[in-house]
């Protein structure tokens, strides 16, 4: 006697779909710049891919995301540079620093060199604060921060922006967002006097 079996997919199969699909996720997040449609596991998926692209110890959280002008994007940070620039022997020189009372700012220009004699220039800019001494001392070391974090990022051609970047970013979008005016309460309503117009207006119908 011969029974008949229903045929059932492999499990393989079923697992290539799922990989297939996980894989269009991640490919139209990456073109569109956000993640935001990604499920917790291929965002992690997405790090991973990112980091093992750059030679990024993902443990050390290099790449992280944030939600900014109704995306959630990937963001550089300090670690992810840091490493960067350990990995490939990139040297680091300041080449100017600028306080400007006039307006405000303290501007640092640094250059970094590989090895092998490729080099790459940015400008980090910061608000100078109000005051001397330590203030305007930890502007300073921040700005030459900034300056090497976006020189690290244009000479390995990342396209995302770093944690400074994010930070003064939302303070921006924050500054701009102002509460909107309370509207005085109507006047109280004379019931009385609602009437009258009522039976008024009827009256001349």
């Amino acid at each position: 006697m011969t029974t008949s079996t229903a045929v059932q997919p492999r499990p393989q199969q079923a697992q290539q779909l799922t990989t297939t699909a996980e894989i269009s996720s991640i490919m139209a997040a990456v073109a569109d710049g956000n993640v935001s449609k990604l499920n917790p596991a291929q965002k992690l998926q997405y790090l991973h891919a990112y980091c093992k692209s750059l030679g990024l110890n993902p443990l050390s959280q290099p790449i992280q995301f944030t939600k900014l002008n109704g995306k959630e994007i990937p963001y550089a940070t300090k670690n992810a540079t840091d490493q960067l620039r350990q990995i490939h022997h990139v040297s680091c020189e300041v080449l100017n620093q600028e306080l400007d009372p006039d307006l405000g700012l303290v501007t640092v220009r640094v250059r970094l060199t590989t090895p092998d004699g490729r080099s790459d220039e940015d400008v980090g800019v910061v608000p100078l604060p109000k005051g001397n001494g330590e203030a305007v001392g930890n502007a300073i070391l921040k700005c030459v921060s900034k300056a090497k974090r976006r020189a690290t990022l244009s000479m390995f051609g990342l396209g995302c922006i770093d944690e400074l970047e994010v930070s003064a970013a939302k303070a921006a979008v924050t500054a701009t967002i102002k509460p909107k005016p309370q509207l005085p309460p109507p006047p109280p309503v004379d019931e009385a006097e609602l009437a009258e117009q009522f039976h008024a207006m009827a009256g001349a119908q």
